[in-house]
Formats: structure tokens, sequence, C-alpha cells
């Protein structure tokens, strides 16, 4: 596994230990923005071992022209096929018309685990994600 060196945009190093490494995983994942549905359902899943974990960001962006009410994301542990507390990232959020809710997390998740959603209006609203493998 190589080691990799983060140069600060100011300049100089990273705090990263002498002979840390980070693996080659730490990489952007490529995950399809989605509309939400009013059925719960799978945002995404990685489909993988217990043993990765996966940083994830998101934004909900409204795409309608009244606010978007009931917004529900969250971690369904092991994939089991459900939400619930307490997994949720966001809980009967409100969107804005036309606008959205800026970036939420990081929040961090096993490769069994999935992403799930919905929307008490439904498809009037989209998510995007930023999911970096970490491990």
């Amino acid at each position: 596994m190589p080691t990799w060196k983060f140069e600060h945009p100011g300049g100089g190093d990273l705090a990263i230990p002498a002979g840390v490494e980070v693996p080659d995983a730490w990489v952007w994942v490529d995950v399809v923005s989605r509309n939400l549905a009013v059925a719960e359902g799978d945002l995404w899943d990685p489909a993988g071992a217990d043993a990765e974990i996966y940083r994830v960001m998101f934004i909900v962006v409204n795409n309608s022209a009244a606010p978007v009410t009931g917004i529900h994301i969250g971690r369904d542990p092991n994939s089991a096929g459900a939400l619930a507390s307490p997994y949720y990232w966001m809980h009967d959020e409100t969107i804005p018309r036309r606008g959205d809710s800026g970036w939420c997390g990081p929040f961090y998740m096993h490769g069994d685990d999935a992403i799930r959603g919905y929307s008490d209006l439904g498809a009037v609203a989209s998510i995007f994600f930023d999911v970096r493998r970490v491990l």
C-alpha cells in the first residue's frame, strides 16, 4: 500500500503522522443523484463488506415552487430494509422553495449498510451525493 503525501493549499504538509498509510481506496465513489419518492427506498447501497468504510455527504435540492416537507434520509444498518431512529441523518426536514439543504455530513457507514430516504411529497426534491471510500 503506498504512502500518500497531502499538501496544504497554504503550503506545508497536512498533519498525517510519519509512517501512516492512506489506503488506495480513499477515493471518490460515483453515486447517481436521485429524486426522492414518497415510498421509502434505497438511495444507495454499496453492497460491500462490513470492513469497508464510506464517508457520505449529501445535499437535497427542492425542484418545486413550494416548500418540500417531510424529508427523511439516513443509514440502514446491514441493509435491513428500514429507516429508523437513531440512524436518521435528516428527519422530517423542510426545504424552502427553490432552495436546498446545504451540504449535510460528513456521515460514516459500513459497506454492508445502505442509505435510505423519502419525501412526504415525493419526486419534487433531488439528492446529490459526495461519497468517498476511506477504508
